[in-house]
């Protein structure tokens, strides 16, 4: 079916915005960071390379992005790891932002991306930390 496969490429496209701005949030990596590097080694920034930042977002995205942000982070108590937002008031939110129907049904979806994706972003760079962190044997 038609429809189902655009709307599959649209989930998939938006997937990719918003993997790609928290790789780069949690990175640190902004429009003005990467062309300050591009400049440092020469080269001409290429539109395509450029770090997503919230301003790349359509409407709707901002939206779900402002629901999101509002929601408090949950860390595991002894190991400090991310567990998720707490979504508690996530239906209070919805309500006052007037997400009914079907928008409420693609909100959760999107609202579900934004959370595998900086969940994903967070675990990567904490590994990462984490390998860079390992004691290293004395040298002898």
């Amino acid at each position: 079916d038609r429809s189902r496969s655009f709307y599959q490429e649209q989930q998939t496209e938006v997937r990719e915005l918003i993997s790609s701005y928290f790789k780069n949030a949690v990175e640190g990596i902004t429009k003005e960071r990467y062309i300050e590097l591009c400049e440092a080694v020469g080269d001409t920034p290429n539109p395509k390379d450029m770090p997503v930042e919230l301003e790349d977002f359509p409407e709707q995205l901002l939206l779900v992005y402002d629901v999101y942000s509002k929601l408090p982070d949950v860390f595991e108590p002894m190991g400090g790891n991310y567990q998720g937002k707490n979504t508690t008031t996530l239906p209070i939110l919805m309500d006052c932002y007037e997400i009914t129907g079907s928008d409420r049904l693609w909100f959760i979806e999107t609202f579900n991306m934004f959370e595998e994706a900086r969940s994903s972003a967070i675990r990567i760079k904490k590994a990462a930390e984490d390998m860079k962190n390992k004691v290293k044997p004395p040298s002898l």
